[in-house]
């Protein structure tokens, strides 16, 4: 294990540990997981900079570099929270966003644990709007829902801030999107670029045909946005033992 997947694990296990505490504290029934954590972490940037972009790994700015584009809002709605995610972590998130005549600006960029930990602080704020918008339409609760359920739910609201149906949830719970993403893509090519995606019959002959499947780079559909990063979710699931059936490190 190289020396910045030790420090992200710890860095997970840290401020996985202080969102829950928060979150009791507050008395919700909400909860967050270390897997929600870390692949919310590599899905907006933290793969890329662990990988080819490794020079960048200790000046990560918060928007352009982790994609948290609300985090002056967050963090100063969920200010508590940022202060304990600092003392438990060893972060110093609190320095991030300063005001000057009620206009937010970036002071400085994230270290690498900032990073991480700046990535929980908006995950609880984007995860209790997802929760609200659930409660608003009289639909269950992220707290009585699976897991994976959680995070494809809260995950679309990250993205988006919207709320989805629950049809269109489950199929990308149980990866089945295929023709509703090739379709969205042919109904919407004449006003948008299309999705480098084909029908499912059509990828299929493709693959067994020996052909290259299209690079798929982050494009304007949430849900294929979501489904990228749900893949990386249930693929470190199914084919590695980084979590266990909690969503905890092991």
């Amino acid at each position: 294990m190289g020396p910045y997947e030790k420090r992200m694990k710890k860095t997970v296990r840290d401020t996985t540990r202080a969102c829950n505490k928060w979150l009791e504290s507050q008395r919700s029934p909400l909860r967050v997981t270390e897997a929600e954590i870390l692949v919310t972490f590599l899905a907006e940037g933290g793969a890329e900079l662990l990988r080819e972009k490794q020079k960048g790994l200790e000046s990560i700015h918060p928007v352009q570099g982790i994609g948290l584009d609300d985090i002056a809002k967050g963090f100063v709605d969920l200010a508590p929270l940022v202060k304990l995610l600092d003392a438990e972590a060893g972060t110093h998130l609190e320095e991030i966003v300063v005001w000057q005549d009620k206009t937010p600006y970036l002071s400085r960029n994230f270290v690498f644990e900032e990073a991480i930990a700046g990535t929980a602080a908006m995950w609880v704020w984007e995860k209790q709007i997802a929760e609200r918008k659930l409660l608003a339409q009289n639909r269950p609760s992220l707290s009585t829902r699976p897991l994976d359920e959680q995070f494809v739910i809260s995950s679309l609201v990250y993205n988006s801030g919207i709320l989805f149906d629950e049809s269109t949830i489950q199929r990308i719970k149980k990866l089945d999107t295929g023709t509703y993403i090739f379709e969205l893509s042919e109904k919407t090519k004449a006003k948008r670029w299309p999705l480098p995606v084909y029908a499912p019959k059509d990828a299929l002959a493709l693959m067994l045909g020996g052909g290259r499947y299209p690079e798929q780079p982050t494009s304007w559909s949430t849900v294929y946005h979501l489904l990228q990063r749900h893949g990386g979710y249930v693929g470190l699931h199914r084919f590695t033992d980084t979590f266990d059936e909690r969503d905890a490190l092991r």
